[in-house]
């Protein structure tokens, strides 16, 4: 198919490239036409736009729309910073994307005259009129797929439609309203956090991520909720469409003799529990009818209506589209008992089925978002995820790379794990080089130069003071400070606490490995060039309680035998919770004591403070650290550095709002080389800090 035939009265291609160019801010990114169905997307890997021809053939307004659409992501969407498990959460993306989709859309409005119109035009054209109401088209194709709309597809609709409208749609399902009640607040504020419209890098990524961080720990929650009771329904539908089925096959099976030895040979329990159901059937066939009856004497489509005729004529199984919260309280109920009495074995089953179904409604919705936001690579659909799994296991070759991969990682985990006599000495050894290189280069920062030059202030001398000397006329109380002396310069005074979060989350990624690598070489970089330090961790005890461990103390000047035996057990300490603001403030204490001009408190952590309670108590913990921080930035001269490891916005965002100077490091494998460079920025630049 030609182009022109593709796209009707729409501008060609090469027109509708230089548009996504100039909305995006990206002369390199490529616009191509893709397969029909397979939906428009913009490519991250690739740095292109995909059009899906279906969408464009009676509707030029919506190509134009769709590609400044996609260029707006281009232009402000980043998503490098969310973890690819939390891509693949079910529900997720479909949030996400909806959000960031209304986020974009306020952009390109506020940029360009006339957009706003293609969008309210584009808007209108995606509803169709079904059962007396409007549907969008992808609700549409989950209706005729499931039979009915779970409430996280009824949600995601209400919320576009609030974008747009301004309102939402009148008599909703209470769970649905209630859902939207709580998180429009927190919607609205993420549609709004775009960047100004000639952005810089740092000011998108910054907008990208306060949405982001609203989603997920605001609005996420709550979605969740309804995702909960739509995995509760469906399990119950796959649940009695099955017993459907099953009294459907054993109807007409062996003779009646046959059929009558079977009943008296079931006990007594089985007989009740299939008659239990049988009763339940009926009654849920009885009421679908109904149902499907009144739907008759509204404005319902001919297709309703086809329905119910067949249904009439019992050509087709009235459940074999059937919504379990549709039917009454008692009759939900009962089945909801008839579920709970199943064995565990089969009540997983039914809840992976309604795992799997759902996820299959996800894929849909997400194929028909204009904005879907995910490297085919990288964030796959969950169909695509479980084809992939799929092949992976049928690969004897796979399996065997795996085995080793993961005997590897045993291994390295046993070799890090080792006596901690042994665990210094192997992270020693393996960072001498830079810990030599490090050394060299803070001598020369540190030493003065070893010239004699002449100082003033000295009862007598080899020189005169000028200066002094005019000053005397006036003030003779300074007669003993008159002469220089020729003296070497003194070395600059430092002090530095290290304090090095061993919660239970710094076990994961490497991070409490290359913590731990870090401290040795900080370790053994200060003692060689008499740098006053203490080293400190925290976390807490099996009670809960806070937990502090000094490994080396000021008092100790000699870095022998047994502080390194003390700092390689760090690697198993803690593994509890975060009690940031306690271990901060005991480290304050701790070097007010031991003072020197410059002094620094640089923090190792992964993130969040975290204690094993409540919400309310845990934001108190927030708070309690960032006053903590807040007080010590303002009345004490101690200089507060935290670097942060691993990928968590809410802890980069945590971490950015309450130190004066952080760095974030997504791979921890970077932490020496970092903490190189930083000990040598603070020694050559201390004011900077």
């Amino acid at each position: 198919m030609k182009e022109r035939e593709i796209l009707g009265q729409s501008p060609p291609l090469n027109e509708l490239r230089l548009i996504a160019q100039i909305i995006g801010f990206d002369f390199d990114m490529n616009l191509v036409l893709g397969e029909p169905g397979k939906g428009s997307f913009f490519d991250w890997r690739e740095n292109k736009i995909t059009l899906d021809p279906l969408q464009f053939t009676e509707n030029p307004i919506r190509v134009k729309e769709t590609v400044a659409h996609e260029g707006g992501h281009r232009a402000i969407s980043r998503t490098q910073f969310i973890p690819d498990e939390i891509w693949q959460e079910f529900g997720f993306s479909s949030l996400f994307n909806t959000v960031e989709d209304c986020r974009v859309d306020n952009w390109l409005a506020t940029k360009y005259e006339g957009v706003k119109n293609w969008q309210n035009a584009v808007f209108e054209s995606q509803f169709v009129k079904e059962g007396g109401q409007l549907l969008t088209l992808e609700a549409q194709e989950v209706l005729e797929k499931l039979g009915y709309l779970p409430r996280f597809t009824q949600y995601l609709y209400e919320l576009k439609k609030f974008w747009n409208k301004g309102k939402f749609s009148a008599n909703l399902p209470s769970d649905i309203s209630q859902a939207l009640k709580e998180t429009i607040g927190f919607a609205k504020k993420a549609f709004q956090e775009y960047p100004p419209i000639f952005p810089e890098e740092s000011e998108i990524d910054a907008k990208a991520r306060s949405a982001y961080l609203i989603t997920r720990t605001k609005i996420w929650p709550i979605f969740k909720r309804l995702l909960e009771k739509d995995l509760q329904n469906e399990a119950l539908r796959q649940m009695i469409r099955e017993f459907s089925n099953a009294e459907k096959n054993k109807g007409g099976k062996g003779s009646k003799r046959e059929q009558d030895q079977n009943q008296k040979e079931r006990s007594q329990k089985e007989q009740q529990s299939e008659k239990e159901i049988s009763q339940a059937l009926k009654q849920t066939k009885k009421e679908e009818r109904r149902r499907k009856s009144k739907e008759k004497g509204s404005p319902a489509s001919q297709k309703v209506k086809e329905e119910l005729n067949s249904l009439l004529q019992g050509e087709r199984d009235p459940l074999d589209q059937l919504d379990p919260s549709k039917l009454s309280q008692n009759l939900r109920n009962r089945w909801k008992r008839i579920f709970e009495k199943l064995p565990t074995s089969e009540k997983e089953r039914f809840e992976e089925q309604a795992q799997e179904t759902l996820k299959g409604i996800e894929d849909i919705l997400n194929l028909r978002l204009r904005g879907k936001l995910r490297n085919p690579l990288e964030h796959e659909t969950h169909q695509e995820a479980k084809k992939r799994k799929m092949k992976e296991e049928l690969s004897d070759q796979k399996e065997k790379e795996i085995t080793l991969w993961l005997s590897g990682v045993k291994s390295q985990l046993e070799q890090e794990r080792k006596p901690p006599d042994d665990v210094y000495d192997h992270y020693y050894q393996e960072i001498l080089p830079l810990i030599d290189k490090t050394v060299e280069e803070l001598e020369r920062v540190l030493e003065p130069n070893q010239s004699l030059r002449f100082k003033s202030g000295f009862p007598n001398g080899s020189r005169l003071d000028i200066t002094k000397a005019m000053q005397f006329e006036a003030d003779s109380t300074i007669y003993d400070k008159l002469w220089q002396r020729k003296t070497l310069p003194q070395r600059r005074d430092y002090r530095f606490y290290l304090l090095v979060d061993l919660s239970k989350t710094m076990q994961t990624g490497g991070k409490i490995q290359e913590t731990v690598k870090g401290i040795v070489f900080l370790t053994e970089v200060f003692q060689r060039v008499s740098l006053p330090f203490e080293v400190a961790g925290f976390s807490t005890f099996q009670d809960d309680s806070p937990a502090y461990w000094i490994y080396k103390d000021f008092n100790n000047n000699e870095v022998d035998s047994q502080t390194r035996k003390s700092i390689g057990r760090m690697i198993s300490h803690g593994q509890g919770w975060t009690p940031t603001s306690e271990a901060t403030r005991r480290a304050i204490d701790r070097l007010n004591k031991h003072k020197g001009k410059n002094n620094f408190l640089i923090t190792l952590t992964d993130g969040l403070p975290q204690m094993p309670t409540d919400e309310q108590e845990e934001v108190k913990e927030f708070h309690r650290t960032a006053v903590l921080l807040a007080e010590a930035k303002k009345k004490s001269d101690i200089k507060m550095i935290a670097i942060k490891l691993g990928q968590d916005p809410e802890g980069d965002a945590f971490i950015q709002s309450n130190y004066p100077f952080y760095l974030i490091l997504s791979h921890a494998r970077e932490l020496s080389t970092t903490l190189a460079k930083l000990i040598e920025d603070i020694l050559k630049n201390p004011m900077n800090y």
